[in-house]
Parts: C-alpha cells; structure tokens; sequence
C-alpha cells in the first residue's frame, strides 16, 4: 500500500523557481521534498512480481505514474481504479487487466497494478510522478521521484511468495452491471469556475456562489435512479470531479464517446484546464456523464474543506441529497457505512458522545454509522479510519 500525501514544502512561499511544486509529497510518511527529492526506498527481488495499490492523498498535487529502470518506462499491468476492477461490470463478473506505460492519478484517486522487479544489471529503478500540466493558473505540478526500489539486503533469505491463498468465496454481485445501458432518468449540466477568492462547481441554471452547509441541497434526486451529468471546466486550471461513496461510468470526453475499454466505473476523474478560447473542456459521465444511480446511493455526505491552496474559503459544491422514504423496510436497508454489517442509526441526532465519534469517521450525520462502530473505541482514542466505497 502507497499512500501519497501532501508535505510542507522544504522551501517555503516565495518558492526560488516558477516551476517548484505548491507543495512537496511525503511517500507512506516519508518525506520527498525539494530541491534534493530524495525518495523514499521500497525492497524489491530481482524479477518478483508485487501488487502495488497507489492512494492519492493529496489536495493539490495530480500524479502521474511511470515506472523507470534506467530511465526507460516499464508497463504497469493496472488491474483497478477507484477500487473497481477493470472490466468487471460487464456483467460477467470478472476483471481485466490493461498494460500502460504511465497512469494519471488524481486527487483522491486509487490505482492498483502489478509491478515486476527490476532485473540484475539495472543501476536505478525508480517510481516518479511525470509533469503534469495543469494550465496557467494550475499549481506547478514538476516531474519528482517518489521512490526507489533496491534489492534485498545481502543474507535475505526470505521466501517470496508464489501461490494465492485459498478462495474464501465467490464474489458479490457487480454492482453497477448494466449501468450503461440505464435509462437515464435527467440529464444536468454542471461547471467549474472561480475568481480570486472562492472555487465554484454550480448547476447550470442555478445561482454561482461560495458553499455553505446552511444551503439546502443543489441536486435532489430518488433512490436507485441513473443520471447523466455534463461536468464542464470553465477555469485555466484543472479541476478534479469526485463524488463521495458514489461510483460513475465514464461515458465522453469533450464530446466524443470514449471506446468501451476506457468507460471505467470511477469516483473521481481529472477534467483538464479550459485555455480561454474555443470549446471548453468537458466529460460525460464523470468528466462530463457521470451515471451516478445505483444502490448504494443513500443520505448526502458533506463535501470536505480541501486542504492546503484551496482552503482559502468556503469550499463550493452542489450537495447530493436522496429522498429517503419513510418506510421501516427502507431504513432497515441502509447499512452502517464503516463495517457494511449492522443498521445504521435511523436518527440524524443522538447522544453528544455519538455525535462526536460520527466526526471522527468524517461523518456529519450519526445516521450514517451503526452503534458499535461508534462507540467501539473511547472518544480520545480517534483513530486514523477509512469509510469502505
């Protein structure tokens, strides 16, 4: 596991150079700042074979993976992204892999691939981050190494592993099979924007201004329904489209439909910099449509304030809210968001104890979690927990 994070920078604002990064990376907490990017080492047989999963942790910072030995690119054998394996909702059930020579990675994106050691003779093997060009008022987003991989201490006997473990069971069911043949039930179009001060995402027709959890929701829609959503970049930097616990088929980019292969069920998707003239830069379903009806829709999440550059104020954004009917068989169906097993509360309020173990799950609504993950730790403890899609 790879997590890849925002790191203050080694040389603070002014930056000596246009071309330094907003912020420097740290590589499963290991610092790799600059100017020296010194990275991080991970231990690799010669010619073993790893699964590698790469997190995104990062505010403002869009990777873009390439494997080098020796400065030459090496395939990544990608298996998943946004944890959904490739191909796998085609209502067969079974993923695919595809080989890339680099793999672009935003903002709370995942990547998971197989990568193949490098072999004796190979002086620096190494995983950066090419440069990305996110547009004139983008943050300077460099080529940097994020880390180096070195063969096993001399006396390292140990085993590497070639054989799976037993299947513990058959697989759940795709969940978003068919998705692409769905009836859509509306169509929206929605854009970026900003000035010098706030960041925008507004729905085509509605007012533009600063998000506030005061607002009501943006967006209401029913359980279970399918949309087709247009997401335009009308800004001179890029923009990063992500929807928290909901998944979506990539249909288009800039107005052409993607080939079947590329339409990946996806969270978040990278929608590039508008230049300032001629068409602006779109997608259609996650870049642009984004088919965001299926069953694990329920209750809206808030958006969290963004770190780092783009805190400067209230973070915009529509809130998608689904209108929960009032029905025991329906509530009884919304499970606990953390363990996937228990029901979750049924009440947006509780005990004031609940209340604050709900935020450390990044939670607002209590009525999100069950009881026993709530409580299952005192309040002090607080620990660094991650909500399943």
């Amino acid at each position: 596991m790879i997590v890849v994070r925002d790191n203050p920078p080694t040389n603070p604002p002014p930056r000596p150079l246009d071309s330094d990064p907003s912020a420097d990376l740290s590589v499963n907490y290991i610092p790799v700042g600059g100017p020296a990017f010194i990275p991080a080492k991970f231990g690799m047989k010669p010619g073993e074979k790893q699964f590698w999963r790469v997190l995104n942790s990062s505010a403002v910072t869009i990777l873009d993976l390439e494997l080098q030995f020796d400065s030459v690119p090496q395939p990544l054998e990608v298996v998943a992204l946004d944890g959904v394996a490739l191909g796998s909702q085609d209502g067969a059930g079974r993923g695919t892999s595809r080989v890339f020579s680099h793999l672009l990675v935003p903002t709370a994106g995942r990547a998971e691939f197989i990568v193949t050691g490098p072999a004796r003779g190979v002086a620096v093997a190494r995983l950066v981050t090419r440069a990305v060009d996110t547009g004139p008022a983008g943050d300077p987003d460099p080529l940097r190494p994020l880390l180096v991989i070195k063969p096993p201490p001399a006396g390292d006997n140990s085993a590497v592993a070639r054989r799976l473990p037993a299947v513990s069971g058959l697989p759940p069911a795709p969940r978003f099979a068919g998705l692409g043949a769905a009836k859509p039930a509306k169509s929206r179009n929605l854009f970026f924007s900003e000035d010098d001060t706030f960041f925008y995402i507004t729905v085509a027709g509605q007012t533009t201004k600063p998000y506030s959890t005061d607002d009501p929701p943006a967006i209401v829609t029913t359980q279970g329904s399918t949309e087709d959503w247009k997401v335009e970049n009308r800004t001179e930097e890029n923009h990063e489209f992500h929807i928290h616990q909901i998944h979506f088929k990539l249909l288009a980019r800039n107005g052409k439909t993607l080939a079947a292969e590329d339409q990946e069920i996806l969270d978040t998707v990278d929608v590039p910099y508008w230049s300032g003239t001629g068409p602006l830069s779109e997608c259609e379903s996650a870049d642009g449509f984004p088919r965001a009806g299926h069953r694990g829709f329920r209750l809206s999440l808030p958006h969290p304030r963004p770190r780092g550059r783009r805190d400067d104020g209230d973070h915009p954004g529509p809130a998608a809210a689904c209108r929960r009917q009032e029905v025991a068989s329906e509530r009884d169906a919304l499970s606990c968001l953390f363990c996937g097993k228990e029901p979750a509360i049924t009440e947006d309020r509780g005990p004031s104890s609940l209340r604050r173990a709900a935020s450390r799950f990044e939670v607002d609504a209590v009525a999100d979690l069950c009881s026993n993950c709530l409580s299952a730790r005192p309040i002090s403890d607080a620990p660094a927990l991650t909500l399943p899609e």
